[in-house]
């Protein structure tokens, strides 16, 4: 049995998913009865593990070390962010030198096959795209061109940690550092990186707290993250700082003056000796077990173990959200009070200070540092360089949002809005002009495979099976139908064609073929005006109210829409997709179109389309946590909701199930 003298081990989560087992708490390891089957574990070599540390040698008792994994939070520990990874090192720890640890043994035995390299390959792009680090709570900077390009880094650590005597050095050893990068670089400008707990003023700096004026070394900006420095400045001067393992996936130049555990293998430059059982290595060998052996992911959303392309992911989206520009104030105009309910949390990423009011209110308050958020496209009165537009995701919830059902996911778009074809929009230039990577691509077609075998739509109602039997030798086409005064049909029905007419178009061009109508859910509830079943009679030979959209695609030949998302939904399954108005995935040669955008004139794939639209430009929060996620976490949600949607009629049904989702916000 696993126990611990640290109150705060024996109730982390995070831990106890790792190990396996919740190590159980003892105030003193002498109220322990030494026997077989027991186990010591504590946190690292702190001055607290040392009691226990001692008894469990004498007794020959297994003691194991716990630390932080090297990819341990999406923010930082002191902002309330969960713990990521945990490492469980059985016969040492990583930082300490002084005797092997599981690393070493771990580095020592692998052995690389070419999937594995591949791998680590793949995770380190998405570590070095990203930005991704130890503690992830400094978004990008746009202030790097302030740094000179032959610029020299100089690492300083807190003082006192445990990783400096672990790694045979001594603070003597910083200062050592500073005179040799000034011998080596007499014509470079030398800068000094502040650890994170000093900035945020935890802990004191070893060079930080002596440093003067008259040094000749400059303060890095604080805002600038380890991605900034490191795709900047080439040449790194460490003592044992982790952030000479992550200036090694730059690239970088390293030099040691300590003996970290990614020093003497032949990977950086040393002035200390290695051990005799360190043996030289290889960049993608020392990452492979460092990140994926070594280290344990727990899952934060969903509490269980899982691999570090999980965590990257989920890192990747916390820092998409950070990441955003951000203004003094953002004044919300006019939004309702129950988009207000859910709103704050999406809206803190942009500002500190968020301000619902009526537009009329805001005219003589906002400032050129300032945003208006508006909802869709409506147009304001206040002219302003800095307006956000929001609309929901393309997967969006478990039921409609007319039932005041809040979203999984928003888009938020500084140009225009994805659905307005009458001008540009961030996602459309993204489809223009961003090439994505072997991994983003990969990503998407993953993804596109995930939503079809979950059979995930923008609502999930919860609809039956096909309701129909269409002729086997007739051609189907299915035609999805849409609420009259949606934005979408006025700003990309550019020829006023209507959804009826596409009906009547459809017969005329396809007599003998077999026609389904399915209305939008928003008017078979008889909350908004759209073609009816009675008028849609005329041309369709099926009316389909309650047939899941996967199946009802599934059926048909061809899908012919105007603006509708079905189009979408229809090209994840490859389908021939014939567009008569101008929706934002037309014009990209993936679709038949009636009309001509002559902004869109690139060829995109489908797995560009899905990967621009469905993974980058949405922001996803978990309805749990409440914390930025990614769309395939959510899509794992919506999968494991059990209960079904129901689509109520009438004006009291409609009302009750209004106010449960009110209530439940």
């Amino acid at each position: 049995m696993l126990h611990t003298c640290s109150k705060p081990i024996s109730k982390d989560l995070t831990i106890s998913v790792a190990l396996g087992e919740a190590p159980k708490f003892v105030p003193s390891p002498r109220l322990l009865r030494p026997k077989e089957g027991l186990s010591l574990v504590g946190w690292g070599n702190k001055p607290s593990t040392r009691k226990s540390r001692e008894w469990a040698k004498k007794h020959s008792i297994p003691y194991s070390q716990l630390e932080d994994g090297f990819i341990s939070y999406a923010n930082h520990p002191n902002q309330s962010s969960s713990r990521l990874s945990i490492i469980h090192d059985k016969t040492g720890i990583y930082y300490d030198v002084r005797k092997p640890c599981d690393l070493d043994r771990l580095i020592a035995d692998k052995i690389l096959i070419e999937q594995d390299i591949k791998r680590i390959q793949s995770i380190l792009r998405t570590i070095t795209q990203l930005g991704i680090t130890k503690y992830n709570h400094v978004p990008h900077c746009q202030i790097t061109n302030t740094i000179e390009s032959n610029a020299v880094l100089i690492i300083d650590q807190t003082k006192g940690d445990a990783s400096i005597e672990g790694a045979l050095a001594t603070e003597a050893d910083f200062f050592k550092m500073i005179e040799t990068a000034k011998t080596n670089h007499p014509d470079c400008p030398i800068y000094l990186k502040i650890h994170p707990d000093i900035l945020l003023g935890k802990k004191q700096g070893v060079i930080h707290s002596t440093l003067n004026s008259n040094s000749g070394i400059k303060l890095l900006p604080p805002e600038l993250s380890t991605h900034d420095c490191l795709s900047r400045i080439k040449t790194i001067y460490t003592v044992c700082s982790q952030m000479g393992l992550e200036a090694l996936w730059y690239g970088c130049k390293v030099y040691c003056f300590g003996m970290p555990f990614y020093a003497g293998r032949g990977l950086t430059i040393d002035t200390k000796p290695s051990p005799e059982f360190r043996v030289p290595t290889s960049i993608e060998t020392l990452s492979y077990v460092a990140l994926i052996d070594y280290c344990h992911y727990v899952h934060p959303e969903t509490h269980e173990l899982c691999e570090i392309e999980s965590i990257l992911s989920l890192i990747g989206a916390t820092k998409k959200h950070q990441n955003v520009k951000k203004y003094s104030t953002l004044y919300a105009l006019d939004f309702s009070f129950w988009k207000r309910r859910f709103f704050r949390d999406w809206l803190n990423a942009f500002s500190d200070n968020i301000v619902f009011t009526q537009e009329k209110k805001a005219i003589n308050k906002v400032s050129d540092n300032d945003a208006l958020l508006i909802w869709g496209s409506k147009s304001p009165s206040i002219q302003h360089p800095h307006i956000l537009r929001v609309e929901d995701g393309f997967i969006r919830s478990k039921g409609l949002g007319i039932d005041l059902t809040p979203p999984l996911s928003l888009v938020f778009d500084p140009v225009g809005i994805y659905f307005d074809a009458t001008r540009p929009s961030y996602l459309e230039n993204q489809l223009v002009s961003v090439q994505l990577t072997k991994e983003q691509k990969e990503r998407a077609a993953n993804l596109r495979h995930k939503i079809l075998k979950n059979r995930i739509s923008k609502y999930n109602l919860g609809e039956t099976e096909a309701s129909f039997s269409p002729p086997p030798d007739k051609k189907i086409l299915l035609i999805p139908g849409q609420v009259d005064n949606d934005a979408s049909i006025r700003l990309g029905d550019l020829n006023k064609t209507g959804i009826l007419n596409i009906l009547k178009q459809a017969r005329e061009n396809n007599p003998e073929a077999f026609i389904i109508y399915r209305p939008h859910p928003d008017v078979l509830t008889g909350e908004r005006a759209g073609v009816t079943p009675e008028q849609a009679q005329r041309f369709a030979d099926h009316i389909d109210t309650h047939t899941h959209i996967h199946s009802a695609i599934e059926a048909a030949d061809e899908i012919h829409v105007l603006t509708s998302l079905v189009g979408f939904e229809a090209l994840l399954q490859e389908k021939t997709v014939v567009c008569y108005g101008m929706p934002f995935y037309a014009g990209w040669g993936l679709t038949q179109d009636k009309l001509h955008c002559e902004r869109r004139g690139v060829q995109r794939s489908l797995d560009d389309l899905v990967y621009l639209t469905v993974i980058s430009y949405p922001v996803y929060l978990h309805p749990e946590t409440l914390k930025p996620t990614t769309v395939e976490n959510s899509i794992d949600w919506l999968a494991n909701q059990s209960y079904s949607v129901r689509m109520e009629s009438g004006f009291f049904g409609r009302l009750k199930k209004k106010i449960i989702n009110l209530l439940s916000l």
